[in-house]
Formats: structure tokens, sequence, C-alpha cells
């Protein structure tokens, strides 16, 4: 147990660190930007922004601002698809296509910025919940992943099994 203290306080004091760095969000910000423009134009997707932006930090720059930088441009593409959802009726991502169902309609009421002032609001709050999911997620991962490594060879044959009858 020891040593999941120990790589829970290291995760958190390198996080603090990446917070507190003003070139994080040197990074970040211009990131999430171009995030949005690839969302909102119809045919470019979140993958599509990652990949590109993949080779632009790939090896250029330090691999945790690198890799935050992919996940904001992640972040920013999704969300980016909802302004051409609300305001023009087309969808810039899939995950867009709701959006359009709910917010065009209040766009022909001349409600546009009230739509998207909430798709920005719940686009941020669903952002931060998810993160702080996964990070929270990610120690009890790990415990059952000993747990796993303990058990008997044929009992991970049967656990296997199991799992994939459901």
């Amino acid at each position: 147990m020891d040593f999941v203290t120990a790589q829970l306080f290291g995760f958190g004091t390198s996080l603090l660190g990446l917070i507190i760095d003003p070139v994080t969000y040197l990074y970040l910000i211009p990131s999430v930007f171009l995030g949005i423009v690839f969302g909102a134009l119809p045919g470019l997707t979140a993958t599509l922004a990652v990949t590109i932006l993949t080779g632009l930090f790939g090896n250029k720059f330090p691999l945790d601002q690198a890799l935050i930088a992919l996940i904001g441009a992640y972040v920013g593409a999704i969300y980016g698809g909802s302004y051409p959802s609300i305001l023009l009726n087309i969808p810039g991502t899939a995950a867009a296509a709701a959006t359009a169902m709910d917010g065009y309609p209040l766009t022909k009421q001349g409600r546009g910025g009230e739509a998207l002032g909430i798709t920005t609001t719940a686009s941020f709050i669903g952002t931060l919940f998810g993160t702080f999911a996964c990070l929270s997620l990610s120690g009890f991962c790990y415990l059952f992943h000993k747990i796993l490594l303990r058990l008997k060879k044929h009992c991970l044959h049967y656990l296997v099994y199991c799992f994939r009858e459901l």
C-alpha cells in the first residue's frame, strides 16, 4: 500500500506542477482554439485534429505539455461541433447531431446565444466531471490490476471466460 500512496503523491505533485506552470497554458489555449475550429468545420473531426497536431507537437515540445495540448485540441473539437449545429443546423461532428435538434429551433426563436451558453456550460462541467472520474478510477484500476496479478492462471482464464459471456 505504500507503493500506491507514493505513486499517488508523485502524480499529485506532478499535476500541481503542471497547473502552476504558465507555459502549460501557452500550449493549452491555442490548441483548444484550434480544436474548436476543427470541430466547427464539417468533416473535420476530433480525431483528425489530434492526428494533425501530433505531427506539430510530437517531438518538438516537452511530452507533458504536448499531451495536454492534444487533449485540449480533442476536447475543443468535440465542443466546437456545437457551433454550426446550433447556428446552421449542420452538425460539425457526429456528437453534435443531438445538439442540432434542440439548438437550431432556439436559434430560429432568436435565442441562439442562450443555446451556445448552455452548450458551453454543459461541456465545461462534463469535461471537469469526466476528468475527475478518470483520475479517481485510475487508482482503483491499479489496485484491480495488482489483485489480478496475484490470481492463479486458471482463475484468470475463468474470469476472461465469464466476461466474454456478458
